[in-house]
């Protein structure tokens, strides 16, 4: 999991110093590790099948919701910080650096509490930090660091809870362990695959309300009109050239036109620029809120799991000891 966090982190300063296809290169001697690593697990792979319990099941299903929210707090961050308000990619790698910094520091904070409120805590809190990303009041480095660090800390919190309640030594380690990271993957995918369009058609109605924006705040610039015209021009030029994806460089055509010497020219870039990354941030906000729900829906097969273990540590109560049902009533009360 804390792997996973890492990934964009080092991918961005690999791309900063290097090149996007250092990453791929990086990776070949770690999975090579990952292999050789693997020898030692082979002898156990002979286990016999049993059917697992119920609660491991429902820990994986939790487990698949966290990491579907996950590309939330990960893919759509790195998206907005360095494609739409254009962050070289070791600036982003290092706002982006608090959500696995987090989740480290979490996992001592984790021990202190029941398993019960970690993952109830570490679910709320990604929420909460998803939600938070979502309702970006403006363009702010800080903020989507702040909000990526209680996303870290609710991974931190839940996942270790939840990936120890999925490991069934009865069903076999090796075969539960396999299932466990099968819906980890399973849940990168699932919100790989719903996010991915969603974004794509709120950040299509984004653009056209940036067109829009961008064109009102020209007109309104305290520009004389034999400067906003080329401004205009080389715009237009600018985003017909811009591959589809690809945010254009908006600010070079006020710089052409004098925006160093020109404090006029100069707010009218930044105005525009300011609008134009606004009205594309909040395009992200139904990706985000859609991510936020994965975590909030991890709470589901969380509370199956809690209500079958109290049915299994109730029963284990002898029916006659009367005062015994009643003092672990009281107590799961006070410790639940």
């Amino acid at each position: 999991m804390f792997g996973a966090a890492l990934g964009p982190v080092l991918g961005g300063v690999l791309t900063q110093l290097f090149d996007w296809r250092a990453i791929f290169v990086v990776q070949a001697p770690v999975a090579a590790v990952a292999l050789l690593a693997t020898g030692g697990a082979v002898a156990l792979a002979d286990e016999a099948p049993r059917r697992r319990k119920r609660g491991a099941l429902a820990a994986d299903a939790a487990l698949g919701l966290v990491f579907a929210a996950l590309v939330g707090a990960l893919f759509l961050a790195v998206l907005l910080v360095i494609t739409v308000w254009g962050l070289e990619p070791i600036t982003g790698a290092l706002v982006v650096s608090t959500l696995p910094a987090a989740t480290l520091l979490a996992r001592s904070l984790g021990r202190s509490l029941s398993p019960w409120a970690a993952v109830w805590g570490g679910a709320a809190l990604l929420a909460a930090g998803l939600v938070a990303l979502a309702l970006l009041p403006r363009v702010s480095n800080a903020l989507v660091a702040l909000a990526l660090a209680f996303c870290g800390v609710g991974l931190g919190l839940a996942v270790p809870v939840l990936t120890r309640a999925s490991l069934d030594a009865d069903a076999g380690i090796v075969r539960s362990g396999a299932i466990t990271v099968s819906a980890r993957h399973a849940g990168l995918v699932l919100g790989l695959a719903l996010v991915a369009p969603l974004l794509t058609g709120s950040l299509d109605k984004a653009g056209e309300r940036a067109l829009l924006g961008g064109t009102k705040t020209i007109l309104d610039a305290n520009v004389p009109i034999r400067k906003k015209v080329p401004i205009a021009l080389a715009l237009r030029d600018a985003l017909e050239s811009a591959q589809k994806g690809e945010v254009p460089d908006l600010g070079k055509p006020f710089d052409d036109a004098g925006a160093q010497s020109n404090d006029n020219v100069r707010q009218a870039r930044d105005d525009l620029v300011n609008t134009l990354e606004s009205a594309l941030t909040r395009g992200f906000r139904s990706s985000f809120a859609l991510a936020a729900l994965f975590a909030a829906l991890a709470v589901v097969p969380v509370w199956r799991l809690r209500r079958a273990s109290m049915a299994r540590r109730f029963t284990s109560i002898r029916p006659n000891n009367h005062q015994s049902r009643r003092k672990y009533l009281f107590d799961l009360g006070l410790n639940a």
